[in-house]
Formats: structure tokens, sequence, C-alpha cells
């Protein structure tokens, strides 16, 4: 389901939730999913080996007057999944990327899964790109917050893992040719595994390093990605939320 189905938008969802209990594939790997709702309203409990409703993992919700009113996240069966799988990429070592439109929590469910439930081994980096980010921005970003283990070698110690939360990837502004700088750089790291240093022209590499990104749509400012850095990535679509869990938000906070 999240394989092949993580990254389809809500129309396709409903198209992929119809082959997918249509196509026999379920009967013939012995798998019986509930009739009611998608195939990705569903997680496989550990415990009785049955399927349950994201929903029912849901974590109960405590407000805190102190925090401010955009960063608070109210657990949902959506917020629920997408941070369990977040979880789980990463601490596989996988790149993810979360593609959603404007309000659906992306930033929010990434900042409080850096917060909370990073492992004490891992340390969590956080940037936020612009039309102005140039790649030199992004240099001195890896630069700084990298843990400098030797002269040519950034990123976390043996055992460790450093995890850069990038948001808005796509916001740079494409230069002459057509290419975004910073998301070029980004993308050296990500297939070469690391970069050069611009003074004494030696290379650099990042290890022990995973990317998480979030960014929306084309459109508003907001550029297509190349297919060169989208293939280093999970791609995960995250849907509007559903008119209950809407409910569930705003009832919660009132």
């Amino acid at each position: 389901v999240w394989a092949f189905g993580g990254n389809l938008r809500e129309a396709s969802r409903e198209k992929f939730d119809a082959y997918v209990r249509g196509c026999g594939l379920l009967d013939r790997l012995n798998v019986q999913l509930p009739k009611a709702g998608s195939v990705f309203d569903y997680c496989v409990d550990i415990n009785s080996g049955g399927f349950v409703n994201w929903g029912s993992l849901t974590a109960p919700f405590a407000f805190d007057k102190d925090v401010p009113y955009f960063n608070i996240l109210v657990p949902t069966g959506e917020t629920t999944c997408y941070s369990h799988l977040l979880k789980k990429l990463v601490a596989d070592g996988s790149h993810v990327m979360l593609v959603g439109e404007t309000g659906t929590g992306k930033s929010v469910l990434v900042q409080d899964y850096l917060a909370n439930q990073l492992p004490e081994t891992a340390s969590a980096i956080a940037a936020s790109f612009s039309a102005q980010t140039s790649a030199r921005n992004m240099q001195d970003l890896l630069e700084s917050k990298l843990d400098k283990l030797r002269k040519n070698l950034l990123g976390a110690p043996p055992g460790r893992t450093s995890v850069v939360f990038v948001d808005d990837l796509n916001m740079p502004a494409l230069e002459k040719y057509g290419a975004q700088p910073p998301i070029e750089l980004l993308r050296q790291v990500l297939s070469q595994g690391g970069f050069y240093d611009l003074k004494k022209l030696f290379f650099k590499k990042v290890q022990n390093t995973a990317f998480v990104a979030a960014c929306g749509p084309p459109g508003g400012g907001r550029n297509p990605l190349t297919a060169r850095l989208v293939r280093h990535f999970n791609l995960l679509w995250v849907p509007e939320l559903a008119e209950e869990s809407m409910q569930a938000i705003f009832g919660a906070i009132l």
C-alpha cells in the first residue's frame, strides 16, 4: 500500500483502493482487509496480526496554552500514520519527502517527530528554503551543523545519525539555465556522497545523515523538482484532512 500508493493524491487513492481490493492479490496472500474505509486507513497490529485503524492508535491530546497555536499538533489517524512511516523510514536510513497542499500540517508533523520521537542516537538539523536561498547557504548549513569528523568527512559519528529537515524544498528561484543551485548541491550530497570545499577544492564526504524534506505542489512561487533529486527520496503525499479529523482537531483545542 505505502510502497506503491504512498505518493498518490486523493482521487488516485480511491482508484488504487478499488484496484487492490479487486485484483485478487489479497485473496492469494490470504489477507482479509476490513471492508470499511480505504486500504490506507489500516495498519497491521503487531500483537494480534490483524488489521487496525490508524485512528485507534492515536495518542491522547493535552492542550498546553503556552504552545503557540501554529505549533499545536492534535493527534489524528493521519498524523499517527505519517509519524509512524517517517519514524520507520528514517530509522532505516532512508530519505523521505512529504508533499501536500498548504495547510495539511507537513512541517508541524516533521517538527513534532524531530522534537519528540527521534532516538537518543540521532540529532536534528532544520533548514527552510526560500526564493533567495543559494547553494552557498546550503553548503554553509551542512558545514556548520554537521559534526566535523575529519578534514574531509562530515556527518554523525559511528553509531549516531544526523537528520536534516529541509522545509519548502522547491522554493529556490531558478537560475539562468533553469536549475536550482541549492537543490543541485543537495542532490550531489545524495548521489555522490558529499560536496567540494570551495577554497581548496577537495571533496568532503557526508556520512550517517538522513534527509527529510517537505514541499507543496508546483505553483505560487514553488517550482517543479528535478527527477534527479526526487529519485533519492521515498515520496509520501499528505492528503487534505478528512472532516472528522478537522472536527477532532478543533474540538480538542476548544
